[in-house]
């Protein structure tokens, strides 16, 4: 690991050129059909698109909107208003918004397997600030056999500080865990202001970035959760 790290010369194998309408794509994710799903300003008619390996549209893999809510209005084509994670273990995608409290989990021809909605949510924004005070919630998902892990910051995203005489990110410090069935199991309040979180399933922690410290890793197990 540490010699591809250091290594300036890593290139890609491959590359694909694409079709301008369907950019930009956001959301990506493998599917184990050998094709990539994402979510697309452009596509609105689908939840969930897929293209091949040479970039071409995969019609017959499309996933409708059946959870019965416009994800993109008052969105601008490069906005991304969604959240999509895949689990390929449960071959289900987690479906949750940035700007409300709403979640959900579908299969694969867009069924919700469990959907829940908590009370709108009043988004303050100031001219001023570019929206940054603008309310978000769910900010990144992962997943496992047993539960869904959301980073959740629930709270403006950013703020003035006046000390340093700048605007300031505000990432999140709660984690929200759901089992596959739709159960909230846990809210946890984080040590730290997480800016980006991965999940190492096999050691059953999740391992994360902060700014809070220089050379910010941070680790949390979560062998406690699975024991309860």
């Amino acid at each position: 690991i540490d010699s591809l790290v250091s290594n300036p010369d890593f290139y890609a194998t491959d590359n694909v050129g694409l079709n301008r309408a369907l950019i930009p794509m956001m959301n990506e994710f493998y599917h184990p059909s050998g094709n990539v799903g994402f979510t697309g300003f452009n596509l609105q008619q689908n939840l969930v698109s897929f293209i091949d390996k040479q970039g071409q549209l995969v019609d017959s893999l499309a996933i409708p909107n059946k959870l019965n809510r416009d994800f993109w209005e008052n969105a601008g084509i490069s906005d991304n208003p969604l959240i999509l994670h895949y689990n390929p273990h449960h071959n289900k995608i987690v479906v949750a918004v940035r700007e409300g409290n709403f979640i959900a989990v579908i299969d694969e021809e867009g069924n919700p397997v469990f959907q829940l909605e908590g009370a709108p949510i009043k988004s303050e924004s100031s001219n001023d600030m570019g929206g940054w005070k603008k309310h978000t919630t769910f900010y990144l998902i992962k997943s496992d056999q047993e539960f869904i892990y959301c980073l959740y910051r629930g709270g403006p995203m950013g703020f003035y500080d006046r000390e340093l005489e700048r605007l300031k990110l505000n990432y999140p410090k709660k984690l929200l865990v759901f089992d596959w069935q739709g159960s909230a199991r846990y809210e946890i309040n984080l040590s730290h202001e997480v800016i980006f979180l991965t999940l190492d399933a096999d050691r059953e922690r999740l391992i994360g970035t902060t700014q809070e410290f220089e050379n910010g890793l941070i680790i949390y197990d979560l062998s406690a959760l699975k024991k309860k």
